[in-house]
C-alpha cells in the first residue's frame, strides 16, 4: 500500500523505477502475495508507468514487476486485462528504443497471455507481427529473442491465433531460432530454443493441418528430428517440446507422417524411449510421437523392423502414467497392421498389456489397453495366445460385445 501511495502521488521517475523493483523482488520472493496487490492497487500505477515512462528502464522495471504478478492466478491476470495492461505492454514494445525494454515487455505479454483474454487482447492490437519483428530483428540479442518465442508460444495456446502466428511468420521465425542457436551453449540461446520448440508445438496443434504443412515446408522437421538425434545431456525440455512438436505435425496429415519416416526419425525417437537417462515427460513425448506416427501403414511397418514393438512392449511395465498412456496407444496404433500383431504377441506384448490392465490404471490408459487388445485379437494367429496372457475376464467379454456389434 505504501509502494501504491507513493507512485500515485508522483515520484520522481528514478523513485518509479525503484518502487518497481521493489515490488518486481517481492512478489519473486512471495508467490502467494497476489491477494494483497490486488487489493493494495498496485497494478493500475505500475501499468501507468509501462505505457508513460520518460525512459526506457524505468519502465522495463514496471514490465519486470508487472510479469512477476501476471506469473500468479487467472485471478489476477483478468485483473490486470481489466486495467488495460496489454495495451501498455504493446505500447512500449511499439515506442522502445533498447533491447531490455523490449525483452521485459515481452515477458509480461508472455505471461499475461496464459490468460484467454490477455490472448485476445494481443492478437486485436497487431501483437503477433510486433513479436515476430523482435525475434526477426537482425542482431536482436537473445534475451529478446527468448523472450518474444515464449510469448508466441503461449499465445498459440488459442486455436484461432495458431493459424495467424504462422501466416504471419511466426513458425519461420521459432525455425531460425532453432537453427541459429543449435551450436550455442549459453542460457538465453538454450531457453530461446525451447520457447521456439513449445511454439512450434502448440502451433502444429492448429486443426487446419494447413499450418502443419507450412512448418514443413519451412523446414521444421529437420530441426526438430535434429533435436531429436543430437539428444543432448541436460536439454531435457528442449527434447520433450520437439518431441511433442513432430508428434502433433504427424497428426496433421498421412503424407507428413510418410516425410517424418523418411526423415529417419523413428530411430531415435525410439531411442530416448529405450534410453534410462531420459525423464518421464521426454519418454511419454516420444512414445506420443510414434503413436502419430503410427497412424501411417508404411510408417507401421518401419516402426517394426527397427525393433520398436519390443521397446513400445517394455515402456508398458514402468511406473509413470503418462509414459504408459502414450505407449498403450503407440501399441494400438502399430498393431494396426496384421503383421506387427504377431510380432508384438511374441514379444510379450498381451502380457505386458495385462500387467497394465491389473494395475487398476486411468480410465484413459485402460481403455488404451483394451483397444489395443482388440486390436492384436483380429489376427487370427496371436488371437489363440491371449488367453495365457494373464488378461481380465472383462476384456475378453468386451472383445466378444465387440466382435457382435461388428
Amino acid at each position: 500500500r505504501v509502494v501504491s501511495s507513493a507512485l500515485s502521488d508522483g515520484l520522481s521517475e528514478p523513485g518509479k523505477g525503484v518502487a518497481c523493483r521493489l515490488v518486481q523482488a517481492f512478489v519473486a520472493s512471495h508467490p502467494e502475495s497476489e491477494g494483497y496487490v490486488i487489493k493494495a492497487g498496485i497494478i493500475r500505477p505500475i501499468s501507468r508507468i509501462v505505457a508513460t515512462a520518460a525512459n526506457d528502464l524505468t519502465a522495463s522495471y514496471a514490465c519486470l514487476a508487472l510479469a512477476n504478478i501476471a506469473a500468479g492466478s487467472d485471478a489476477v491476470r483478468s485483473s490486470m486485462c481489466g486495467e488495460g495492461t496489454v495495451a501498455h505492454a504493446m505500447a512500449a514494445v511499439q515506442r522502445a528504443t533498447s533491447s531490455k525494454l523490449k525483452a521485459a515487455a515481452c515477458k509480461l505479454i508472455a505471461n499475461l497471455c496464459c490468460d484467454e483474454e490477455a490472448r485476445a487482447q494481443t492478437v486485436a492490437a497487431n501483437g503477433v507481427d510486433y513479436l515476430v519483428q523482435i525475434g526477426q530483428a537482425d542482431g536482436a540479442p537473445w534475451e529478446s529473442i527468448s523472450a518474444a518465442c515464449s510469448a508466441l508460444r503461449n499465445l498459440c495456446a488459442d486455436n484461432g491465433a495458431r493459424q495467424l502466428v504462422a501466416k504471419q511468420g511466426g513458425s519461420k521465425m521459432c525455425i531460425d531460432v532453432l537453427r541459429d542457436s543449435s551450436n550455442l551453449q549459453s542460457e538465453q540461446p538454450k531457453l530461446a530454443a525451447i520457447y521456439a520448440s513449445g511454439a512450434l508445438r502448440n502451433m502444429a496443434q492448429c486443426s487446419d493441418a494447413s499450418v502443419a504443412r507450412r512448418m514443413y515446408q519451412e523446414g521444421a522437421l529437420s530441426q526438430l528430428i535434429r533435436i531429436v538425434r543430437e539428444a543432448r545431456p541436460a536439454d531435457y525440455m528442449l527434447l520433450g517440446a520437439a518431441c511433442a512438436a513432430i508428434g502433433n505435425i504427424a497428426q496433421a496429415d498421412d503424407a507428413l507422417r510418410l516425410k517424418i519416416s523418411e526423415s529417419r526419425a523413428i530411430r531415435p525417437l525410439l531411442h530416448l524411449c529405450e534410453s534410462s537417462s531420459m525423464p518421464p515427460y521426454v519418454k511419454a513425448g516420444s512414445a506420443s510421437a510414434l503413436k502419430s506416427i503410427c497412424l501411417n501403414g508404411r510408417c507401421r511397418l518401419k516402426l517394426s523392423d527397427l525393433g520398436g514393438l519390443p521397446i513400445l512392449t517394455e515402456l508398458l511395465k514402468g511406473d509413470n502414467e503418462s509414459v504408459v498412456l502414450e505407449a498403450v496407444y503407440a501399441l494400438r496404433n502399430a498393431t494396426l497392421s496384421t503383421v506387427n500383431r504377431n510380432y508384438v504377441t511374441d514379444c510379450g506384448g498381451p502380457r505386458a498389456l495385462a500387467h497394465v490392465l491389473h494395475k487398476n490404471p486411468s480410465e484413459a490408459v485402460v481403455a488404451g489397453a483394451a483397444w489395443a487388445i482388440a486390436s492384436i485379437a483380429e489376427s487370427d494367429q496371436a488371437r489363440p495366445k491371449l488367453g495365457d496372457a494373464g488378461i481380465p475376464r472383462w476384456v475378453f467379454l468386451f472383445l466378444v460385445s465387440f466382435a457382435s456389434d461388428k
